[in-house]
């Protein structure tokens, strides 16, 4: 889950247990990534999006050879 959302950029990622990396990707409106990142599996992680214009984004995890998406909005 994500946490707050909508936000000002700053989130919470809240995951499962994951063993290995999580890939993060996020995507504007018109589907081009605009930020990634991989982690070590854990629990919740900050992310900060705050540089990004305000909007609807994708938010995507990979991890295990799973994949998850969430809409997260930013609000300036």
């Amino acid at each position: 889950s994500v946490a707050p959302n909508p936000s000002s950029g700053i989130f919470t990622l809240y995951t499962p247990q994951i063993n290995g990396e999580i890939q993060i990707n996020v995507f504007d409106a018109n589907g081009k990534l605009v930020f990634t990142q991989v982690i070590a599996g854990q629990n919740s992680l900050d992310l900060d999006l705050s540089n990004l214009a305000s909007g609807m984004y994708s938010l995507q995890l990979i991890g295990d050879n799973k994949t998850a998406s969430k809409q997260i909005l930013i609000k300036h």
